[in-house]
């Protein structure tokens, strides 16, 4: 447990001190080549909701969104209630359909290695 939590805190540690110079950095550069910016704080907003998935689920490769979607369909009733809350604030339908894109892109991923 030790060796586990010491590992948490220097992740924790690296990208509280990294991130603030890699955004800017990165943002510059997406700019420059014309890439899409869009497409980039996309990724970091699933790769933060998968942080999330993390830490209230156990789970490495869940947004929140798809994981609590995937309990409710399991007839979990907290689940339910969260999942309800989470569709409200980001839209009906919102952990439906973030389920069936992960579990979509997840299947393409595989497909492709």
């Amino acid at each position: 447990m030790v060796r586990a939590l010491s590992l948490l805190i220097v992740a924790i540690a690296l990208f509280i001190i990294i991130a603030p110079f890699a955004l800017p950095f990165q943002l510059m550069r997406k700019a420059k080549r014309r890439e899409s910016i869009s497409d980039y704080l996309f990724t970091i907003a699933i790769g933060i909701d998968q942080l999330g998935g993390a830490i209230l689920y156990e789970k490495e490769n869940w947004t929140v969104s798809s994981y609590t979607y995937y309990l409710c369909s399991e007839s979990r009733t907290f689940a339910c209630r969260f999942n309800k809350i989470i569709d409200f604030l980001f839209g009906e339908w919102h952990c439906r359909d973030s389920y069936y894109r992960e579990r979509r892109e997840d299947s393409n991923e595989f497909k492709e290695t």
